[in-house]
């Protein structure tokens, strides 16, 4: 863990439970948003095949 990242931890213990549930809601929700990014970079370096996007949402629902 970097520094600067256990500086904003040491900060958010001192914040009621209520502030730092709002603010870990929003950082999970920028990790997310973070880890699709990369999942889209990954996928668009690979050479794959590209299918029919009704194909692809019953791929992902079948999962």
């Amino acid at each position: 863990m970097t520094k600067l990242l256990q500086a904003a931890i040491a900060q958010l213990q001192q914040l009621p439970t209520q502030e730092q549930d709002r603010i870990a809601s929003r950082l999970l929700e920028e990790l997310e948003e973070l880890a699709d990014i990369r999942a889209y970079d990954i996928a668009k370096q690979t050479p794959d095949q590209v299918i029919p996007f009704e194909q692809a949402i019953r791929e992902i629902e079948g999962a």
